[in-house]
Formats: structure tokens, sequence, C-alpha cells
């Protein structure tokens, strides 16, 4: 079975540490405690710890727990308080004697040591301690004070009690003191006085008692119980003590010590009852650290029905004193089941009709009613009575120095007067109460604060931002602006205040580790952070994010950058175009030597073989015979052909050059277009059907060029039979108009569909279909000059649709 984590830890400390060895030599030979402060749910005992206490070692768990209820409950309180005291001041040692409950069902005492292990700061990490089984010696120090007691019978009775072997008891001597306890006296004894006794005893308590005796007489241990007994109305706590001793006769003899705790017991009861008071206010103000502010009345009206409950209550309010206006009003209000509700008639109501209310709470006293009815006739009865008020105490709460309201308890159901621990809790619950509306104030005033930012900021290109690096390494953003769901839809403050995360993680992966060490670059040098990259929109597509900012370190070692986020896309896409352009520029450059080239060296050779062919034709025309005639024809064609060639190819190289972009209306350029094939569209009886068409920024007669070469195909490979059909439309995408140019002519076989806009490809022969073959190329190009792409989907006899994109 693997060891428990505080064991390891402890045999590694006793190898090491001097001091903890010794501590465990010289107090722990019953057992060995080790427990961890920091997670105070783990403690490890020895097998040690539990033999002691009569328990099997392997059946106990390691924790504070198992061991809690075993402590009696009149020392458990005093054990506590010596270990914080300790925890708080290691010049206190801890040492205390106290009860544990043996398996066995008797209590055993239980010295017990502890020492806190501290860091170099002093805080407590660790508490060790040890234990002692002290019994034998509690019994010899109890045994004699009875011994000295007998002489001093004022400090409580001395019985002689013996349990004979047929189970019958006798009271065999009883002192003077039982007139106190009992009012009885020595010459009552011959009375059956024990049965009276018994019959004193609160019958809940009868079972315990006499198990208490029966455990004494057959092990022979020490007797210490404590008992109720009822005397008339009056019910008293006892405590007795004593050393059983067998007799010849084989019965047994205590003689024994009964003390009268009563007021023990009642303080202790007060004590407890402080203690859990304490602990329910500790409770109510943690609730209100983190709570949201939309459960804070909620809240308040549950913490007030536990205060109303642990005093008796039948109403807790919080009132607000507006001295502005003169007036008090009802806030918050808790009701027990049957009493009504008066919240809604206790606003606004006037402070002069509670004078000597008010007088009570800016002296920073309490206003204690113990009897309602008992007040004069008018003023404050007549507020109170008809609201079924008995016994009504008012509590100020102050903030700083200023009285800003109080908090109220109304007795309905019967009369209550406070007791002065009930009465110093409800001030603390006022205090408490006080601290926890400053806190809402405070924390409503932070949100309307951020609201008022977050307007000033939501107009603000981008997102304005705080990004907070801690000692230990890691990141938060305790602010961002509204600007970051224009950024990304779904993103929100409050989302990445929570968890920042969501917004790192959709940075792109390749950039994500360069931004952290900028991050890291920014903090060591207290340089501003600039820094550019990759972000995942909510289409999917990547956007570019740049941010600027500025770091400010603080005394704790924490940095804090203050900036801004920016959507930079369009300057990158900028960036690239100017790119492309300088690109282009540079190719442009040697196309234009190139259609020189073309223009002056090829058409020359063209224009003297097309002279030439025409003096021929002229003057020779009647002496050639047919096929003389004929050969003629294919050389004059052939350089007609390859003149139109040459013109097509410097049109292409053309294409862009000295462009200047401009916003194009497209349902204007295609009537131009229109026009522009009017003839031949009224020839084909062609019908065009244009849908919704954007406005972009483009090259004009470039678009102009594209959409009439995508018509013109069209019309050009009609079916035979049958009215060509052209459909434009166009579809706004993420980032580009997505256009397509549908006809319901001859189509384009699947194999052949890239082909098509490669330069000089024909599918047709020229007598089919007359044209260079460069028309589709002219419109690639012209798409990816707008940084856009185009296809085509055809089916053979039902038509093409070419697409193509543009970029917005």
């Amino acid at each position: 079975m693997e060891k428990h984590y505080l064991e390891r830890e402890l045999y590694e400390k006793v190898l090491s540490d001097g001091a903890v060895r010794r501590f465990i030599e010289q107090s722990a030979p019953d057992g060995i405690w080790y427990w961890d402060l920091q997670q105070p749910e783990h403690e490890w005992m020895d097998a040690r710890f539990w033999e002691t206490l009569g328990y099997d070692p392997a059946q106990m768990p390691h924790s504070p727990e198992a061991w809690k209820d075993l402590v009696h409950p009149e020392d458990y309180q005093r054990l506590y308080a010596a270990v914080q005291q300790h925890l708080q001041d290691a010049a206190h040692p801890l040492k205390e004697e106290v009860r544990y409950l043996h398996r066995d069902g008797a209590y055993r005492w239980i010295r017990c040591y502890g020492i806190a292990l501290r860091d170099e700061k002093g805080v407590p990490l660790r508490m060790l301690g040890g234990h002692q089984d002290v019994t034998a010696e509690q019994e010899l120090r109890v045994s004699k004070s009875l011994l000295e007691s007998l002489f001093d019978q004022d400090t409580g009775v001395i019985l002689r009690y013996r349990l004979n072997t047929d189970g019958t008891d006798e009271l065999l001597y009883m002192s003077r003191g039982g007139g106190v306890i009992w009012g009885i006296t020595e010459e009552r004894l011959a009375d059956d006085w024990l049965g009276q006794l018994w019959q004193t005893v609160v019958p809940e308590d009868v079972e315990g008692f006499k198990k208490s005796i029966q455990h004494s007489a057959q092990l022979k241990t020490f007797w210490n119980h404590s008992w109720r007994i009822r005397v008339g109305t009056e019910v008293k706590w006892l405590e007795g003590r004593g050393i059983p001793r067998s007799q010849p006769d084989g019965s047994i003899v205590w003689d024994t010590l009964i003390l009268d705790v009563s007021a023990q017991k009642s303080a202790a009861a007060e004590l407890d009852q402080q203690a859990k008071m304490q602990e329910q206010l500790r409770q109510i103000t943690a609730r209100f650290i983190n709570m949201p502010m939309e459960d804070v009345g909620a809240g308040i009206d549950q913490a007030l029905g536990e205060i109303g409950r642990m005093v008796g209550a039948g109403r807790v309010y919080i009132f607000d004193y507006d001295f502005e206006a003169g007036t008090t009003s009802n806030l918050y209000e808790w009701c027990a089941d049957g009493v009504s509700p008066e919240i809604e008639n206790l606003q606004d109501v006037p402070l002069e009709a509670v004078p000597d209310w008010l007088e009570h709470h800016l002296a920073g006293l309490p206003m204690h009613i113990p009897n309602v009815p008992a007040l004069p006739e008018g003023g404050l009865r007549d507020i109170l009575e008809p609201q079924g008020i008995k016994s009504l105490l008012a509590v100020p709460m102050q903030h700083q120095t200023q009285c800003i309201g109080f908090m109220g308890l109304d007795s309905v159901e019967s009369y209550h007067h406070y007791s002065g621990a009930e009465l110093e809790f409800l001030q603390l619950s006022a205090q408490v109460f006080a601290n926890i509306l400053e806190h809402i104030r405070s924390r409503r005033e932070l949100l309307e604060s951020e609201l008022r930012l977050q307007r000033l900021t939501a107009n603000v290109p981008g997102a304005i931002f705080q990004i907070e690096q801690k000692t230990d390494g890691t990141f938060s953003l305790p602010f961002i602006s509204e600007g970051i769901r224009k950024i990304r839809k779904g993103l929100t403050p409050a989302r990445i205040s929570k968890d920042p995360y969501a917004l790192f993680d959709l940075i792109n992966p390749e950039d994500r580790e360069e931004l952290k060490r900028e991050i890291l670059k920014s903090a060591s040098r207290g340089r501003r952070l600039q820094a550019d990259f990759r972000f995942q929109h909510e289409s999917g597509s990547t956007i570019w994010l740049g941010i600027s900012a500025r770091p400010e370190q603080r005394s704790d070692g924490s940095t804090v950058w203050y900036g801004m986020a920016q959507d930079i896309t369009l300057q990158k896409e900028m960036e690239e175009m100017k790119r492309k352009s300088e690109e282009l520029t540079t190719r442009y450059s040697e196309l234009e030597q190139f259609s020189y080239v073309a223009s002056h060296d090829l058409q020359e050779p063209l224009r003297t073989i097309s002279s030439f062919a025409g003096l021929l034709h002229r003057r020779y025309h009647e002496l050639l015979d047919e096929d003389g005639r004929e050969y003629l024809y294919y050389m004059t064609d052939a350089a007609k052909r390859m003149s139109q060639l040459i013109d097509s190819l410097l049109d292409y190289s053309r294409l862009g050059s000295n462009r200047v972009a401009s916003t194009v209306v497209l349902p204007q350029l295609l009537q131009q277009v229109e026009q522009d094939l009017g003839g031949l569209i009224r020839d084909t009886d062609t019908v065009l059907i244009v849908g919704d068409l954007p406005s972009l920024t483009g090259y004009e007669l470039e678009l102009r060029l594209l959409f009439q070469n995508l018509i013109g195909n069209g019309i050009k490979f009609r079916s035979p039979g049958r009215s060509p059909v052209i459909r434009i439309g166009a579809e706004r995408i993420p980032g580009y108009w997505k256009f397509s140019v549908s006809d319901n002519g001859i189509g384009i076989a699947k194999e052949s569909l890239e082909r098509v806009f490669k330069i000089f490809q024909r599918l047709h022969s020229r007598t089919a279909y007359e044209g260079t073959g460069i028309g589709l190329t002219h419109c690639k190009k012209i798409v990816e000059l707008h940084f856009g792409r185009i296809w085509m989907e055809s089916e053979i006899g039902e038509g093409t649709t070419v697409f193509f994109t543009l970029k917005v």
C-alpha cells in the first residue's frame, strides 16, 4: 500500500531535521500526528496514535474529522484555542491535557504537544504533534484532590456509593453538601434517598449515567461523568469523580466527589453559542466576497433569515438613513413563517417620527425596546404596535464614523430580552452588513465605471485592453473593451476576463509563441509592445490583428500593459497588393519590351509577306493557275491570322497596364456591354438575364472586357436550333463577391475544363468557330488582377457556367 504523502514528508524531516527528531523522541510516546495546514483536511496519524485509543489503525482515515468528535466537548474549544494561539504566535507552546474517548467507552487523559513548522516568513505550513497518555497521572491527581476535599465539604458533596454483586446499589454516606445540591441532609439517608436521587436525573441522561458506573466497575477505572438533575423547576449540571475499590464480598465501592458545574456548563454553552454566531458571520461575509450583483438581494435576505432564526426573531430587516431627504427606508426584510412583511409600508419614513431612535443610533448605541405595548401612547408605539411587535432591537450600522442605517429585529410571537452575548453578536452582524452594503456600493460604482468606459471605447476602432502578467508567469485580461465583438462575434469582455485563453487560443499557432516572446521582451526591457499576428475569424478565415501597448511595472513584480488591438487585415492585404504590384510593374516592363519586339520585329516581316502577296495577286493573278491562286490565298490568310494572333498577344500583355482602380457600378457596366453586343444579341435572339449586381473597386476597362468575352462566348457556342439564354448573378462570400455567367449552349467536356484557360487553346476548328483561342485567357488574367480566381462547370448539350470571384 502506498504511503501517505505526509508520512513520507515527515520521514524525510526526521532524517534531516534534528529539532523534529528531538520533538518526536520527547513528546510522542503514545502517538504522532502531522497536519497539512495548507490542505487542512489532510492529517496523518501513526499507528500508535490510534492504538492508544483502542482503535484499529487500518480502519481509521487520515483526517482531522477522524479524531475531532473523540475529544470531550468540554475540552475541544480549549484545545482549538490553544492551537490557534500557537499558530498565531510561536512563543506560545502547544501543551494541553484533554480527554479522548477510548473505544471501550471511557475517556483517556491525553497530553497533546504540538509545534508549527513555518516558512522563512513565519507562515505556518505544517503542524507536528505528539500524544502522551496521562490518564494514570490525572486519576492520581483527582484522588489526591478528592482526599483533600474530604476536609472541605463546602466545595461539593462527598458520596460513598456501593454497587452490589446482585446489581442493587446503596448510598453509604453523603456529606452536608447534599443540602446545597439536592436539599437533603445526612439524617435523612435512612429514607431510601438513593432512589429519590435517581429520580432527579433527567430521563435522557439515565442510561449514560448507569453505563459509566458499569464501565468503571468492570474495568476498575477512574469514574468521571457529567449529567443533569431536575430539582423542582431548576435543572442543574453535576459532575462526579471517584475511584472504584473492590470489596471482599465482591461489591464495588466508590468514594466520590459530586460538584455542581451548572455555572461552568452555562458558560461553556454561551461560549459555544458565541462560536456558532461568529462562524455564522464568517460564512455570511465569505458568501458576499464574489457574489454576482444580481444575487445580492436574495443573499442579504438569506443572511437576515439565518440571523433571525439564531436569536429567535420573527422579522429582521435593514434600513438606510437618507439625511439629505430626512427619511429612512426599509431596504431588505426577512420574515418567519406566519409573520407578515412590512417592507412596502416602511418607505421614506420621516426621521422626525423617531427622534429617540435616531439619537441612539447617531451616538452609536442600539435601541432596545423589550416591551413595546408598555411604551407611552402615540409616537413610536403607534408605529410599532400595528406591526404586531412585542419586543424590538435596532442596531446602528456604522461606516467609518458615519451612521448609514440600522439592522432591526422584531419579536412578534413573544417578548424577548436580548442577552449580552446576543447583543454583541447582533452588533457585529450590523457591522458586517454595513461592510457588505459598502462593498456592494463600491462594486456597483466599479461596474458603472467599467460600463462608462465600455461606452466610451465602444466606437473606438479595435479593442482597448489591459494585459497582466503575474510574478508566476501566468497571464490574465482584466479588461477588454466592447470592440472585441467587432473583431470576432461571440467574444465578449465578460467571457475573456473570465477565460483569457478563449482569446489566446484563436491566435494562429505559428504566431502564438512569437507573440509570447515579444510580450516577455517588452516586460524585461520596459519597451512598448508592438506585434502583428494572424487570428481566426468566426467564418473560419484568417485575419490579421496588430497590437500596440505600453508596459507598466508594479511594485509586486507583475507587469501590466495598456494598449489597443486592431484588425489590420486590409493593411496587410494592401501591403501584399503593393508587393505584387511591384512584381507586376517589373513584368509589365518586360512585356513592354516584348510588345515592342512583337509589334516591330514580328509585324514587319508579316507586312512584307502581305505586301508582296498583294502584289502577286494584283499583277500575276491571271497568270497563275488554280493551284497557284489557292497557294497565294493560303499564304495571305496565314499572314492575316498570324497578325491577329500577334495583336491578341499584344492585347493580353497590355491588360492591366497603366490601370487606375475606381468604383465600378456593375449594373451600369453590363448595360454598356449589352449595347456593345447589341447587334449580335438581336441577330441571335439572345436572352440576357442580369440579377442584382454590386458596385466594387476595380479596373473598369478590364471588367468590361471580362463580361464582354464571357457573354460573347455564351452566344458564340450556342446550341443549333435554340436561342441563347445567358444568366448573370452575384452573391457575397467572406472577403469576395462570387459571380456566375451561365448559358444553355453546347457545353464542354469535363476533361477540357482546365485547358480552356490556357493561351491559344482551342476546342473546335477555325472553320466551326472563329477566334484566336485567347479570350478565356484574357478573362483569367483580369480576374487574377482583382485577386480572384475563375473556374467553370459544364455538361455537354446542357450549357456552361463560368464562376469567378472578385475581391471586395
